[in-house]
């Protein structure tokens, strides 16, 4: 039995990455929650805990009172005690800190413990990047296998000084809804009309889409300005960005559409929990982050076959190697360019061109991001530590849908 502890809030990437390939294995798997007592909202309600049940997965919670709750570390040693796993799998910091508090207890100090590093870079908060830096440089070398979701991030942790030998590299990789060419129109038409109001029956705009909690290292910030500079452009087509999400940064962020004059431009979406499936909806879609792991949002618009534009940062180089893929934004790239590239997709020649870029990136994602590739990277990691993960159920039910926003 193998138990993968989070400290999550919501599902986001790392939740909805993991637990359908978990849902999906013939390895009993059981996911414990770090549950931020602090925070108001999950004393009444755990998105975690109803998303591991609609896949029947076994869970459980440990509240967490404050940073560092010994009486929580005390709860959670008790619970892995009780539960007697194989291996121990942590996902990003505070879990991975909580781990190794409780490994000191002699009970499971033998146990395989295994952390994956979700990309975390570019966080706003100075304590919680001091946790990153405190984790990177002395946490992960304490785990007998430390997992890169990139490329990028597992040169960064080898540079950090990580034992290679306990370093791996495991992208991120799921499944998502097939959706080609011949279905692109019907499907872009039903997510529209959920989208739009009625009274816009029969108008056809441009729709950028941004997907993403709105949050600073998100950059909504440069998107608006982007979006401003594009909206001075004279173009062919009218044309909208619809935002999905919702975060800390909203009331800021809708002032500051506000103040540029881009009210009648940017549509503000909120959280909506089948986004993925309508994902077809977009012309383009954009991430203008400043740091990412392997983005799970693009990957399920490769499985849409929606062309994106994204920021060349993290994960993204793995995804859209050359532009042939997708458009790549370079981070210092000015707000004026980017916006001149964007009013190109406008035009007939322009459309064209992210269409056989779309093919092609749902053609990459269908045979390198995976969640059976995966799961089975993960198979091998967990097999050097003399744990079976067995393979993939392809006759487990459809996962339930869930949303980075």
């Amino acid at each position: 039995m193998i138990v993968h502890l989070f400290n999550s809030s919501s599902v986001c990437g790392p939740e909805r990455l993991v637990l359908p390939a978990l849902a999906r294995a013939g390895t009993r798997c059981v996911i414990v929650n770090l549950l931020e007592d602090r925070i108001l909202r999950l004393r009444e309600s755990d998105p975690l805990h109803d998303f591991a049940q609609a896949l029947n997965l076994e869970y459980h919670a440990v509240p967490v009172r404050k940073r560092w709750d010994r009486q929580a570390i005390n709860q959670l040693h008790q619970l892995l005690h009780k539960l007697s796993p194989d291996l121990l799998h942590a996902h990003a910091i505070k879990a991975s800190f909580y781990l190794l508090g409780t490994r000191r207890k002699s009970e499971i100090h033998g146990i395989p413990i295994v952390s994956t590093h979700h990309g975390i870079h570019g966080l706003p908060d100075w304590k919680v990047r001091l946790y990153e830096f405190l984790y990177r440089r002395f946490v992960l070398r304490r785990f007998d296998r430390a997992l890169a979701v990139s490329s990028a991030d597992y040169a960064f942790l080898l540079k950090g000084g990580l034992d290679p030998r306990r370093l791996r590299l495991h992208l991120n990789g799921i499944d998502g809804q097939w959706v080609g060419p011949e279905r692109r129109l019907e499907a872009a038409q039903q997510a529209r009309a959920r989208w739009l109001p009625k009274s816009l029956d029969g108008y056809r705009p441009f729709l950028f889409g941004v997907v993403a909690r709105l949050s600073p290292e998100k950059d909504h910030d440069r998107l608006l300005r982007v979006l401003s500079c594009l909206n001075q452009l004279p173009c062919n087509r009218d044309w909208k960005c619809l935002i999905f999400g919702s975060g800390a940064l909203e009331h800021a962020l809708h002032q500051r559409a506000a103040q540029l004059g881009l009210g009648g431009r940017v549509l503000w979406m909120g959280y909506r929990n089948h986004i993925a499936a309508e994902l077809p909806g977009l012309d383009l879609l954009l991430s203008f982050s400043k740091a990412e792991g392997l983005p799970i949002n693009l990957i399920e618009a490769g499985w849409a076959g929606t062309p994106v534009m994204a920021t060349v940062v993290g994960g993204v180089k793995d995804l859209i190697p050359d532009e042939s893929y997708g458009a790549g934004v370079l981070p210092d790239e000015p707000p004026a360019e980017t916006a001149r590239r964007m009013r190109d997709a406008l035009s007939d020649k322009g459309q064209a061109a992210l269409n056989a870029q779309g093919k092609r990136f749902q053609e990459r994602v269908a045979e390198e991001f995976t969640q059976d590739r995966w799961s089975r990277r993960l198979s091998e990691i967990y097999a050097e530590l003399g744990v079976m993960f067995k393979e993939t159920n392809p006759r487990m039910a459809e996962t339930p849908r869930a949303s980075t926003s």
